[in-house]
C-alpha cells in the first residue's frame, strides 16, 4: 500500500455512551466526498471491494456475493469472449477520474483505457470503441489497439485548484448520521439528529477520544 492509499481522514465523532453508539460524525469535504463516491461504483466493484477487504467475507449484499462468485468460478469457455467475463467482474466506473482525486482511494480500479479495431476498420468500417480489451468488433477482428487520450485539464473537468472538493464544494463542514444522512453542519442539524434518536439528555453525550477519530480505507469499506 502506498503512502497516498494509507492516508486516514480525521473526523469528529459524537457518541451515546449509554448505548455505546455513534450518533453522528462531523467532517469536511474529504470524508463526504468518499461517501458520495459509493454512488458512482458499479455493483460488481462493490462486491469485489467487500470481498478483498473481508477474508473470509463477513459482509454480504443479499445474494449478489453468490452471483459474483458464480461468474468468477465459471470456466472461460462458458462466456462468449474473455472480455465478457472481465466486464462482469471488473466493471468500469465513469467517474474514475474524479474518484482518483479522493483522499482515500477505495476503488482500486484503473483509469479507463480505450480499445479500437485496426486502423482501416476505424476509418472505413464500424468505428467502434471499447472500454475493455479483446472485444470482438463487428468486422470479426479483436479490438486490441489502445487509444491514447490526453489527460483532461483541471478547467475542463470543472475543478478549481482553490476548491478542494471532488463532488461537493471544498472548505465545507458536514454532519453524517449513523444512517448515512448527510447535512450541512449546523446547530439545527445536530439537534434534528438528536431529536430523531430521542437523545435529548445532553449529560449522556460527549465527544469521543479527544474529539478525533481516524478513518482509513478499511473502515470506509465496512460502510458498504
Amino acid at each position: 500500500m502506498t503512502t497516498e492509499e494509507a492516508k486516514a481522514i480525521n473526523v469528529k465523532a459524537l457518541v451515546d455512551k449509554k448505548n455505546n453508539r455513534v450518533i453522528f460524525v462531523e467532517s469536511d469535504e474529504d470524508f463526504t466526498d468518499v461517501l458520495f463516491s459509493f454512488l458512482t461504483m458499479p455493483m460488481g466493484t462493490i462486491i469485489r471491494l467487500i470481498s478483498n477487504h473481508n477474508q473470509p467475507p463477513t459482509v454480504g449484499i443479499g445474494c449478489m456475493n453468490n452471483l459474483y462468485e458464480s461468474i468468477k468460478n465459471l470456466d472461460m469457455q462458458r462466456f462468449r469472449t474473455e472480455a465478457c467475463k472481465t466486464m462482469l467482474l471488473c466493471p468500469r466506473n465513469d467517474a474514475a477520474p474524479q474518484n482518483k482525486r479522493l483522499k482515500l482511494q477505495i476503488d482500486d480500479g484503473e483509469l479507463p483505457s480505450y480499445f479500437l479495431c485496426t486502423t482501416d476498420c476505424i476509418f472505413s468500417g464500424h468505428k467502434l470503441l471499447s472500454l475493455y480489451p479483446n472485444v470482438v468488433c463487428k468486422c470479426g477482428r479483436v479490438m486490441d489497439r489502445t487509444m491514447e487520450l490526453l489527460e483532461k485539464t483541471v478547467e475542463k473537468l470543472g475543478f478549481d485548484a482553490r476548491d478542494r472538493g471532488v463532488f461537493v464544494k471544498g472548505l465545507t463542514q458536514f454532519i453524517i448520521s449513523d444512517e448515512l444522512q448527510v447535512k450541512p453542519s449546523s446547530v439545527e442539524a445536530s439537534v434534528s439528529v438528536l431529536s430523531k434518536l430521542g437523545l435529548m439528555d445532553c449529560s449522556a453525550i460527549e465527544e469521543y477520544n479527544y474529539y478525533n477519530v481516524d478513518i482509513g480505507a478499511d473502515e470506509v469499506t465496512v460502510s458498504f
